[in-house]
């Protein structure tokens, strides 16, 4: 507790591992009052409950039927023993508890500014332009820059080739150098994705630019955007 106010039942409070105490207090009509305190005495209940301190029990418990059933029938002893086993075999079950896993699903690191967090969908590039030259396509697209300045890839769907991606600010640019076809009408198509930055696993909706290409990769033209 950090902070009390009587007059208004409110208190601050702050975490063991938190630097700063908590931004709103927290009502309070009443507070349990501590009367004795034991020093260590969690680790020691904390042993008790575990699997050794429950195996001694069970054992100290066959050893108790043991001493205590009548001596007079062999076969009282051997029940009394197989009861004592499954005595310690529940104990032992009932005493542990597999892991229970975790809810923290999310690695990735993203600032958070205030009290609040909102969703965040990472923007799909919108394509503002395409241009061919002899043996050459390029595309351009608008960069997002705010709130984050998101980066891109540009990938040849039918080759897996990736190109490079140039420009600064608000434009970015992908040229495509066309290959050799023996055969004109191939198509092409130039797959655009954007991402946050130092988180490449948040990713837009990929943008596509269809290219035509003509015999021998000549006079590539651009087709349709999406």
């Amino acid at each position: 507790m950090v902070e009390a106010d009587a007059a208004r039942n409110m208190l601050r409070l702050k975490g063991d591992a938190n630097q700063t105490a908590d931004p709103l207090p927290y009502s309070a009509d009443g507070a349990d009052l501590v009367l004795i305190s034991v020093p260590a005495g969690g680790y020691v209940l904390k042993w008790l409950a575990g699997p050794t301190a429950t195996m001694l029990l069970g054992a100290y418990l066959v050893f108790l039927l043991w001493v205590l059933w009548p001596r007079g029938s062999a076969s009282r002893r051997a029940v009394s023993t197989a009861a004592g086993l499954v005595l310690v075999v529940g104990l032992v079950a009932g005493g542990t508890s597999a892991p229970q896993p975790t809810s923290a699903a999310w690695i990735d690191a993203v600032p958070i500014r205030g009290i609040s967090l909102a969703a965040y969908t990472v923007p799909k590039p919108v394509i503002t332009g395409c241009s061919g030259a002899l043996l050459t396509v390029t595309v351009t697209w608008t960069a997002v820059t705010a709130p984050y300045a998101l980066t891109y890839r540009a990938v040849v769907v039918e080759t897996g080739q990736a190109l490079t991606v140039n420009g600064t600010g608000a434009t970015r640019s992908a040229s495509y150098l066309t290959p050799l076809q023996s055969v004109a009408g191939v198509t092409h198509t130039i797959q655009i994705t954007a991402a946050l930055p130092n988180t490449p696993s948040w990713t837009s909706v990929a943008a596509k630019q269809t290219v035509r290409l003509g015999l021998l990769g000549v006079a590539p033209s651009c087709g349709t955007a999406s």
